[in-house]
């Protein structure tokens, strides 16, 4: 289905340099539930990445409440505001310095801006996005808008295509607006939901984070906490993907094991810094998307693939994700995790992608050796051995109904489509094992 929605404000940090790579994660969390699930996202700030993603189950949360009366006001009163901002541009086109700065100064008289209705309100928020130093929200410690006014001869404040299908959007019975803490939303999830999580980002222990996004602050402590509460919704089943600087203290926080048996899959790349007013000026920064995901089962048909990660010369191809395409013939980020899962689910790789003491140990085998040692060890992981068991000593093969039924008894949350499909794996599994075995 097209989609021809896109944000309505610019926002600081916002995902749409990356919200390709975003996606790509995503499909790939899909095959594994179904495409049936809830996309969370508890700090949607302009909501790039659910906007593209053009899902049927959305929850989206804010602590900012001038912003989630936006998302609000245009679901229930687009029309409304279209015209409030269409009065807006034509006094401010009129007197630009005068009618921005008295708009601006609206919230420095709580009792007078309280008084103000939700609609005042959206289209304020919406026109200083569009009209304020590079569309920078930023407010002072008392919660009041302090950006400057920006170099715009005739700013744009909308597009009415964009805002009657997002309105469209919004008020589907499926989709959730809220402005609470992000830890309400997060506990939300259910298993199989998906949590794109952008908190404001870490600029390291001199800074302690980008405090000015909020009048409540985000520092690094918080950090720690938002990853307590992720690691709970991984543990319940959920999907989760954190995109944020760099840095080092955010790097070590998600390669710690913690007392869950979580993958946590980071991958860093560039992009554009754009909050200045001067493009000679922007810089290229350092980011990561941090991928989290319970341990399910493994999609990875091909056995020798899965062997010739184990066997690889240079254990750090394992954190290449480029290398890993060429070494295994596959084209996507979704593939190789097919792989890397399988690696997982054996416990043969850290959630640091380095191997663990077993897969050391078949590293040191000769080939034939390891092939006959790996069939052995499969067997020992369920549904493997049941199904193993009851095809030799019984001399059937079963269906792909009776593989299902048994894999069904291990994963519960597994839809029965999902269960079909890992079928072909627990029989191309299964059938490496005899014939290792049989030898």
């Amino acid at each position: 289905m097209k989609n021809n929605m896109n944000p309505f404000v610019k926002w600081a940090g916002g995902k749409r340099q990356i919200v390709d790579k975003i996606l790509e994660i995503i499909h790939s969390f899909e095959d594994e539930i179904d495409n049936k699930y809830t996309f969370i996202e508890p700090f949607v700030g302009g909501g790039a990445v659910f906007i593209a993603l053009n899902h049927n189950d959305v929850i989206i949360n804010d602590i900012n409440t001038e912003l989630i009366n936006a998302y609000e006001v245009i679901r229930d009163e687009p029309d409304k505001l279209m015209k409030k901002l269409d009065i807006y541009k034509k006094e401010f086109l009129e007197d630009r310095h005068h009618f921005y700065y008295n708009l601006r100064g609206l919230d420095r008289d709580s009792k007078t801006y309280n008084e103000k209705t939700a609609l005042e309100k959206a289209a304020r928020t919406i026109f200083l996005n569009k009209t304020c130093f590079n569309g920078l929200y930023r407010v002072n410690l008392k919660g009041q808008f302090n950006t400057p006014m920006g170099r715009y001869k005739n700013p744009s404040m909308y597009k009415k295509e964009n805002i009657e299908a997002l309105s469209k959007y919004f008020n589907k019975d499926t989709f959730k607006i809220f402005n609470k803490d992000y830890s309400e939303i997060i506990k939300m999830a259910k298993s199989n939901d998906i949590i794109y999580v952008d908190p404001p980002y870490d600029y390291g222990p001199e800074n302690d984070g980008f405090t000015q996004y909020q009048k409540e602050g985000f520092v690094f402590d918080d950090f720690i906490l938002l990853k307590e509460t992720l690691d709970e919704a991984i543990h319940k089943g959920a999907f989760v993907i954190i995109s944020n600087n760099a840095t080092d203290r955010v790097i070590n926080l998600f390669r710690e094991d913690s007392k869950y048996k979580i993958i946590y899959n980071i991958e860093k790349f560039k992009t554009n810094r754009n909050i200045n007013s001067k493009g000679n000026e922007r810089k290229t920064g350092l980011e990561v998307l941090i991928i989290g995901k319970p341990i399910t089962f493994p999609q990875a048909n091909d056995v020798d693939k899965v062997m010739s990660l184990i066997r690889l010369r240079n254990p750090k191809i394992l954190k290449d994700n480029s290398e890993l395409e060429r070494i295994l013939r596959v084209s996507t980020y979704r593939q190789i995790q097919y792989y890397t899962t399988a690696l997982r689910f054996l416990e043969l790789l850290s959630l640091d992608n380095e191997y663990t003491e077993k897969a050391i140990e078949f590293r040191k085998m000769k080939r034939i050796m390891f092939e006959y040692e790996f069939a052995k060890y499969i067997l020992t992981f369920e549904p493997f051995k049941t199904i193993y068991y009851i095809e030799t000593n019984e001399n059937k093969k079963m269906t792909n109904i009776e593989l299902s039924y048994h894999l069904g008894k291990h994963y519960k949350s597994l839809s029965q489509t999902t269960l079909e499909r890992r079928s072909s794996t627990i029989r191309k599994w299964i059938e490496f094992c005899k014939s290792k075995l049989s030898n």
